[in-house]
């Protein structure tokens, strides 16, 4: 039963998200971002803010295979949603959304940003 339900929840397209006494599903392709704020989840969308019921390490695992990457201890990115990536000192940078939010980029993470978008150091 569990291998089933792991199967099910690798194909599933949409994430668990919770809004006062509310349980609602939104598309994976509609998050911006999730961070983690005051030891809580967060899911961000255009249309809001929501908290998740599982920690950013748990959906680091989950939505990796579905576009997104770890840039910060605190933030990971639907790689879709990035339009730009903003020089912030020698050696970092924040990634500009298309809705303008700025995603600071980490030291620990750069080099896999750098990777992704295949830049020279």
């Amino acid at each position: 039963m569990e291998k089933l339900k792991d199967i099910q929840l690798d194909k599933l397209d949409k994430l668990t998200v919770y809004v006062n006494d509310r349980i609602l599903l939104i598309k994976i392709q509609e998050i911006l971002y999730c961070t983690s704020e005051d030891s809580k989840t967060i899911v961000v969308t255009e249309k809001g803010r929501y908290f998740a019921s599982e920690s950013l390490a748990a959906l680091e695992n989950k939505l990796t295979l579905k576009g997104f990457v770890r840039v910060h201890r605190a933030f990971i990115v639907n790689l879709e949603h990035i339009e730009e990536l903003e020089p912030w000192s020698s050696s970092k940078y924040n990634l500009i959304l298309h809705n303008r939010h700025s995603i600071p980029v980490s030291r620990l993470y750069m080099k896999d940003v750098r990777k992704i978008f295949q830049l020279s150091k």
